[in-house]
């Protein structure tokens, strides 16, 4: 709730005493999301390298545990960092681990969620060819939109098919963006 009301210090107090708690009574997967609920907080006030470090511990205890939701969780949370910090190809790494798991399991509800952080990702590789303001850069440009689109569409079909409006506004926006 303190996360989603932008109360990043209260969110984080709380979210510290949940992993303590947690962790006196060797609850390691429940523990494991605090420290990937601490990740996305880290990573909303840019402390990147935090968000990092909890997103990779919660993923290793995700992983012992073959808890595919958390791993799914875990690597979006990873792929958003790795795209803040301008590392695109670590980014797409985590982002087809996720959509692969995701198809897998047949968890479709985190596909909307995972299509649009993946446009995202595209276009913000495109805006960077576009500050060097360099010819040479323009088909990239364009192949980087185009992959930024198809993955946006794809955001808006699985946010439809289960009804996430969210999503569904959010990645309306960002083909927005795409065209100006």
């Amino acid at each position: 709730v303190y996360r989603l009301k932008a109360n990043l210090e209260q969110a984080t107090s709380y979210c510290q005493l949940a992993m303590d708690y947690r962790k006196k009574l060797k609850l390691q997967k429940e523990e494991a999301y605090s420290y990937l609920t601490q990740a996305e907080i880290d990573a909303d006030k840019r402390n990147l390298q935090d968000a990092e470090r909890n997103a990779k511990f919660a993923l290793q205890i995700f992983d012992k545990y073959d808890d595919m939701g958390g791993q799914i969780k875990a690597l979006n949370v990873l792929a958003r960092t790795a795209r803040y910090l301008k590392q695109y190809q670590e980014a797409e790494i985590y982002l087809d681990r996720a959509i692969e798991l995701a198809v897998k399991y047949d968890e479709y509800t985190l596909m909307a969620e995972l299509y649009n952080v993946y446009g995202r990702e595209q276009r913000a590789r495109a805006e960077e060819l576009l500050k060097t303001n360099l010819p040479e850069n323009q088909q990239k440009i364009e192949e980087f939109l185009d992959k930024a689109y198809q993955h946006l569409e794809k955001s808006i079909q699985y946010a439809e098919e289960t009804r996430n409006r969210w999503f569904l506004t959010r990645s309306k926006f960002e083909l927005a963006m795409i065209h100006y």
